[in-house]
């Protein structure tokens, strides 16, 4: 049975990029604090062309309405200056003559001829916003059905799913170069404080990067999904006692209760070879379970500190039986 993690809202299984990412955390290579980045407020991925044809159709998009914004207030303000009634929202009316266009209420004439008489003369740039919307819809769909752009998304949900303050974005761009080795790369990174928005193209200098493998072989990749990385279902029974010097301790008692105090941190981390499957640890890195020790409570019944060393004195006499048996 699927864990509940794995499953939806609506009862459908995650596919397998995000149920790896819900248990298993990225692995972050050792990188010196001079090369941190400075702390800001900024998001950034690393794409391909597809992503920059997207991003560079939503700016002309931005700045077209953006556009119309501008002048319809302008034109509002000479309204308001040579007459005396209130004028209507002339934005408004654009965005309803947009709206009429793009579902097929009016054609191209009867749009052009609304945006001259909203806007007036610098209106030309909106007459072909809807051949504009088209291509960017066309865009959207080609990036959200293509591989390569999926597994760029997959890397961006990957890195982000760092610790505050692990993320590094030399090894962001690395991780990205293993997937587009011979693509052009742009970074593009989204600021808040202020908001704006930077493309920019990577250069690999001189060097042209070595070509790297990201297909596995059908085994190997087998091996790695089914074996290594499958999610073993709740066995319904309980499994044997692993410390049994706490059985007599907890054998009674709930689960919960047995588990109060306890503090994990699952931070071991392993890597595996494609060509001999071996899987190693990686350096620097563990997996924490402690249990403070609780104070030791007051003995209330008479005689226990005399059956303590009753205790002892018997477990000394054993040993002293094993000396002699082995001389």
């Amino acid at each position: 049975m699927a864990d509940a993690h794995d499953v939806e809202g609506d009862g459908t299984m995650l596919p397998f990029s995000e149920r790896f990412l819900l248990n298993v955390k990225p692995l972050a290579k050792h990188v010196p604090p001079s090369l941190h980045d400075k702390e800001k407020i900024s998001r950034v991925f690393y794409g391909n062309d597809s992503f920059y044809v997207l991003f560079r159709l939503h700016q002309t998009l931005y700045e077209r309405i953006q556009s119309a914004k501008v002048n319809s207030s302008s034109a509002e303000r000479k309204w308001r200056a040579s007459n005396d009634t209130s004028p209507t929202d002339l934005y408004a009316r654009f965005m309803s003559a947009l709206y009429n266009l793009l579902d097929g209420s009016s054609d191209n004439t009867k749009f052009e001829d609304d945006c001259r008489a909203i806007i007036g003369t610098q209106s030309y740039v909106l007459f072909t916003l809807d051949k504009l919307i088209y291509k960017l819809v066309k865009q959207l769909q080609t990036v959200a059905t293509d591989e390569m752009d999926n597994k760029l998304l997959q890397l961006y949900a990957y890195e982000k799913s760092r610790k505050h303050g692990r993320f590094v974005d030399i090894v962001c761009h690395e991780n990205a170069r293993v997937l587009l080795h011979d693509e052009n790369i742009y970074r593009i990174e989204c600021s808040s404080a202020p908001t704006r928005l930077s493309i920019q193209l990577m250069d690999f200098g001189h060097d042209k990067p070595e070509v790297t493998a990201v297909s596995m072989d059908p085994n190997f990749a087998s091996y790695l999904h089914n074996d290594f990385l499958s999610v073993v279902p709740d066995k319904k029974e309980k499994p044997g006692i692993f410390l049994k010097r706490n059985k007599h301790r907890y054998s009674d008692a709930e689960e919960c209760q047995a588990m109060e105090g306890f503090r994990v941190l699952n931070g071991l981390e392993c890597k595996i070879a494609c060509n001999s499957s071996k899987v190693s640890y990686v350096l620097d890195t563990e997996d924490f379970l402690f249990r403070p020790q609780k104070k030791t409570k007051t003995l209330q019944q008479n005689g226990s500190c005399h059956d303590d060393q009753a205790k002892i004195s018997k477990r000394v006499q054993r040993f002293h039986r094993l000396l002699s048996s082995s001389s």
